[in-house]
């Protein structure tokens, strides 16, 4: 299922005289389109950069059959989508789910993933950068294990043997933001994610925008092939949903 332009309520729940909201703010499985193009004409992305193709090669969704597909050798391929919130505030959750398949690795080079943003101006690129939180593969932290990223925390960081990842089979990136300014990072509900709860920046507005593909000003080309499949952001909290909504 694919939703777009529309925040769904997955359930809302009473936690004493507070309402709890769960809301489904971005969700893709990539089984709508055809052409990478079609990422802006019939879903919720911006226009694609670099070399992206809608592959079924390689599929993680039930009954599914397609996915979206980064080949090795471009350094600037990248898809953006901008949506609005309010920050994440104490009792609040933010999660990020997404998978991912590498294989035809080449030299150990590659950096790529996950990137969820926080610009002041509202949407991704807009204004100033006061938050960014990222996930997924980076050599130049671990030829192992998956890399992890807080801006306004430790940075880039080794995501330890916990987020350790195969190639060619699919692995779960998990993303949990609690509170604003907590964050960890779990691969293939390893039990043992890595945690960066250094970062004091609440952001703003809360978080506005994503990405997947190469991460900023990287300039590296991946010598990986590598596939992503069934991404959703869900929030969970007490604030009011009437806050949310798609550009």
């Amino acid at each position: 299922m694919k939703l777009r332009k529309v925040f769904a309520v997955a359930a809302l729940a009473s936690l004493g005289s507070v309402a709890m909201a769960q809301v489904t703010l971005f969700e893709d499985d990539f089984e709508a389109y055809t052409a990478p193009a079609e990422l802006n004409t019939v879903g919720d992305w911006d226009v694609p950069s670099g070399t992206w193709a809608i592959s079924s090669a390689q599929n993680n969704t039930g009954g599914g059959s397609k996915s979206l597909f980064e080949a090795k050798g471009d350094s600037a391929t990248q898809v953006i989508a901008s949506f609005t919130s309010q920050a994440v505030g104490a009792g609040d959750t933010l999660e990020v789910t997404y998978y991912t398949y590498g294989e035809n690795l080449g030299a150990n080079v590659f950096r790529s993933g996950f990137t969820l943003a926080a610009f002041d101006g509202g949407s991704w690129g807009s204004g100033g950068l006061e938050e960014l939180i990222a996930f997924g593969w980076y050599h130049s932290e671990s030829l192992t294990n998956f890399g992890a990223r807080v801006f306004g925390g430790a940075g880039w960081a080794d995501a330890g043997a916990g987020q350790a990842f195969a190639l060619d089979g699919w692995q779960k990136l998990v993303i949990t933001c609690t509170d604003g300014t907590d964050f960890s990072f779990e691969a293939n509900d390893s039990g043992a994610p890595y945690s960066d709860n250094t970062t004091s920046v609440t952001p703003t507005l809360g978080f506005n925008g994503l990405r997947l593909g190469s991460y900023i000003g990287s300039g590296t080309a991946n010598d990986l092939d590598i596939y992503y499949d069934d991404l959703s952001v869900v929030f969970t909290g007490a604030s009011s949903i009437d806050n949310w909504h798609m550009y």
